[in-house]
């Protein structure tokens, strides 16, 4: 069947839609983004302002893992910038060098 996107404008109108559909059995989803959130993304698509990134690349999880430790965590991009740095380091070791 068609799926109907509606856009209430306060809680008396969702109330109401909400007791129209229930009326007629029909089943009712709601979204769980935040509105403001939605909006945000549409307007960037549309301004073409945002970058796409393949989850199962290693260089986005590394750069994901990077954000999600410096947001639960009180060290700032600089305090964090040594585990670059060795990592770096690591990667461009020789095996002679070991």
């Amino acid at each position: 069947m068609t799926t109907l996107i509606m856009h209430p404008q306060n809680k008396e109108q969702l109330n109401a839609l909400k007791a129209v559909a229930k009326a007629l059995k029909i089943s009712v989803e709601t979204s769980p983004y935040d509105p403001e959130f939605v909006a945000m993304v549409k307007k960037a698509e549309k301004n073409g302002n945002y970058t796409e990134v393949d989850p199962n690349d290693s260089a986005t999880k590394a750069v994901v893992y990077k954000k999600k430790l410096a947001k639960t965590s009180v060290w700032s991009d600089d305090d964090l910038k040594f585990l670059e740095d060795g990592k770096n380091a690591f990667e461009n070791f020789k095996p002679q060098q070991w």
